[in-house]
């Protein structure tokens, strides 16, 4: 064992080291206690990001089933975010996008942006789109500098953006100018090992009591029609067409008409029957059929 320090850090990372690298194990335990439930982060369809590795020491050295409950761009989002936090303590550069100028943003849209939270770091488009005293952000100073580094000259980087060193870059998106990339030098992620199942569902979630799909439409009842509630009747076949308006009408009981086409009248939100086959409802008075 050798007790990590500043000095063997810095000498471990000198082109004459001959360490690959640092590996640190650390056996964690959920919040509720052991054996207590751990929800891994899921994707589309419900799925989780599943994995094969070797688990144990020696003879008992064996393949297992492991899920991956924070993956390695998760974690390193989290650790950009500890490192925002402690920037004014580290001493760490922190470049910031003004949005306040823009008008109105959407509910997640911040403000301002800081440096630590952009999805590409260095090589983010929110850069290369900004203005810094009137001048497109690339042709700046310091932003030909921040996208003309590389893994072989990187002193602008360390200088604006020390977190791409650790986390990694690519600069995708300059076409034949550049397409620098810098692969990350921290891995971390956080696995569960043997898990003892993988299809658990939450059950007793709040649904929709009747069960009602976007393909189906909404039958009034007579009282509704005369009152203007919407009071529903319950579940209604699904049609082929559907009659709108502002107010409660009645849906066709026939099938529509193949050939429906819509009233001239700006005002007339209601089709009406442009061949010979039956209307979709009676005709009713007031009414622009």
């Amino acid at each position: 064992m050798v007790d990590l320090d500043a000095g063997v850090l810095i000498a471990a990372c000198s082109d004459e080291s001959a360490d690959a690298g640092i590996t640190i194990t650390s056996a964690l335990e959920p919040l509720g206690g052991p054996g207590s439930p751990v929800k891994p982060a899921g994707y589309e369809g419900g799925r989780f990001q599943a994995d094969r590795r070797w688990w144990g020491s020696g003879a008992d050295r064996r393949p297992v089933d492991v899920l991956v409950i924070d993956n390695e761009p998760s974690q390193a989002n989290r650790l950009e975010a500890a490192l925002e936090q402690r920037r004014a303590e580290l001493g760490l550069p922190e470049i910031v996008l003004d949005l306040s100028s823009v008008g109105a943003l959407p509910p997640h849209v911040p403000a301002q942006i800081s440096s630590f939270r952009f999805p590409h770091r260095n090589a983010d488009a929110y850069l290369r789109d900004a203005m810094l005293d009137g001048t497109r952000f690339t042709r700046s100073e310091v932003g030909a500098a921040i996208f003309g580094a590389t893994a072989d000259k990187p002193e602008a980087l360390l200088q604006w953006f020390p977190q791409a060193l650790l986390f990694g870059f690519w600069q995708s998106h300059l076409g034949k100018r550049s397409q620098a990339k810098l692969a990350r030098a921290w891995i971390s992620e956080i696995i569960g090992v043997e898990p003892a199942a993988t299809n658990v569902r939450r059950l007793g979630l709040k649904g929709d009591p009747l069960n009602l799909s976007v393909a189906e439409s909404v039958d009034f009842t007579s009282d509704a029609r005369r009152s203007g509630s919407s009071r529903l009747r319950g579940r209604s076949s699904p049609m082929s067409g559907t009659v709108r308006s502002r107010s409660a009408v009645r849906t066709p009981t026939r099938r529509p008409c193949p050939s429906v086409k819509w009233c001239s009248r700006r005002s007339c939100r209601l089709p009406r029957c442009g061949g010979s086959a039956r209307e979709l409802a009676p005709r009713r008075p007031g009414r622009c059929w």
